[in-house]
């Protein structure tokens, strides 16, 4: 059994701030040095920022008028980084506040990686195997992934019952896992910062929600520190959404990061795997609203289309006829990846003995779906009138159905082939809402074999 992994910062609580440096450091504006006491730290609200903070008793006059403007912050042999001023308050000493820019590292990027500790934040709550928290405790929180050159193990820095209490009545931003990465052989940074990007991609797919590796310290073979990198990377705020991922983590769940690296291994599969699922968590985090989260959907399928069709052509169009009508193409896809056209019968009864154009076409979750989407593009009294035809959420009906449906894809693009938390009403008895993938309509029992 493993024991938890170290934390690589000191937070006990939501949205506490994180001591990045405190001491001595020059900093550097037109040509002016001036060497100063500086706090450094990551704070959450209103926005995730790193912040600093020095004070000079008599400042030069070019330093006063700064604001606004970039200075460099150096520490021989530690970090030279590039800040914003953004305040500047006279009392009886001058204070100089602002952000640093994007990259916040220190340390020596040119020695091989054995081993990488990470932080996440805004991590969901599961059941995952057991690791060792103390001598005399443990905890059902480990998430571990394995692939031909490395390991990752994610474990929970707090029960699942007070991490939803801290989430139900703090919110905001909540450290949640201390995780790590293994090298079977020393990596190197560019082979470390290649599996970032895309494992931020991959945990945020999981999630329903972003959250990248935060506050990152690498070490060598012998257990030196080699580099630490404290920059700002993207957590969403605390929100509540449900996720695909299931309550209970197993064998075929773990392998899901070593599928995930063959489908993203070509970096244009990847640039359209970080698209598909930009604009599916844009969606189920509802940031355009119901119409907006129509749109973004709709481009999701669109992008998949192109790709699988136009591009790879590996799969034929559903019909020979009108094939490039928006919902022939979501058609195209669904039916390559065997999921059902239709609305859930629980969705599809409220639009029952609804008609909206003379001929009768199928009158199916592609027809609904990229219909009310035209409405919205191409809006006129018309369109105003068949609107109010339509049963009340009929929005969320639609909204709801397309992420599963891209949930799916995603899933089977990655040969996953197990349970899945639904997000369709399948079964108000159950209530963790866990069904197999392919039969999404027939809940199973969280407690199996």
């Amino acid at each position: 059994m493993n024991k938890l992994i170290p934390s690589t910062i000191k937070m006990d609580n939501p949205n506490e701030a994180i001591l990045i440096y405190e001491g001595l450091v020059d900093v550097i504006y037109n040509d002016h040095v001036e060497n100063v006491e500086i706090s450094i730290i990551q704070s959450w609200l209103p926005t995730p920022q790193v912040k600093f903070n020095f004070e000079i008793a008599t400042p030069p006059l070019s330093f006063l008028n700064s604001d606004g403007k970039t200075i460099e912050i150096k520490s021989d042999g530690l970090f030279r980084w590039k800040a914003i001023v953004l305040e500047i308050i006279e009392n009886e000493k001058v204070c100089f506040s602002g952000i640093l820019e994007k990259s916040v590292f220190t340390g020596d990027i040119n020695k091989k990686i054995k081993q990488l500790d990470f932080s996440l934040f805004n991590f969901r709550s599961y059941f995952g195997y057991n690791f060792e928290v103390t001598e005399k405790s443990k905890r059902t929180g480990e998430i571990s992934f394995k692939t031909n050159d490395h390991s990752i193990l994610i474990h929970s820095v707090n029960s699942i019952n007070d991490q939803n209490k801290a989430e139900r009545q703090v919110g905001g931003y909540i450290y949640t896992n201390a995780c790590r990465i293994k090298f079977k052989e020393p990596a190197s940074y560019e082979k470390v910062e290649y599996l970032r990007i895309r494992l931020s991609l991959f945990l945020s797919f999981i999630n329903g929600r972003k959250s990248y590796p935060r506050f990152i310290k690498a070490y060598s073979a012998s257990g030196d520190l080699l580099w630490e990198d404290h920059s700002s990377y993207h957590v969403d705020i605390y929100k509540s959404v449900v996720s695909w991922m299931p309550f209970k983590i197993d064998k075929t769940f773990t392998d899901l990061w070593a599928n995930f690296l063959s489908i993203t291994e070509n970096e244009d599969d990847f640039e359209k795997i970080s698209l598909i699922i930009h604009w599916y968590l844009e969606a189920l985090n509802n940031s355009g609203h119901s119409i907006g989260s129509i749109f973004m959907l709709q481009t999701a399928f669109e992008i998949l289309y192109n790709w699988h069709v136009n591009e790879e052509k590996k799969i034929n169009p559903y019909t020979k006829k009108n094939q490039r009508w928006a919902s022939n193409k979501i058609r195209t896809i669904l039916a390559h990846y065997n999921i059902g056209l239709e609305l859930p019968c629980f969705y599809s009864e409220p639009f029952k003995g609804i008609y909206l154009k003379e001929k009768d076409p199928p009158y199916d979750f592609c027809f609904w779906f990229t219909q009310i989407r035209n409405m919205f593009v191409h809006f006129s009294k018309d369109d105003s009138d068949n609107l109010k035809k339509l049963p009340k959420h009929y929005d969320w009906y639609l909204i709801n159905t397309a992420i599963f449906n891209l949930e799916v894809i995603m899933l089977k693009m990655l040969d996953y082939e197990d349970l899945i938390t639904s997000r369709l009403l399948v079964d108000e008895r159950n209530d963790l809402n866990q069904i197999h993938i392919n039969s999404p309509y027939e809940p199973v029992s969280f407690y199996r074999n």
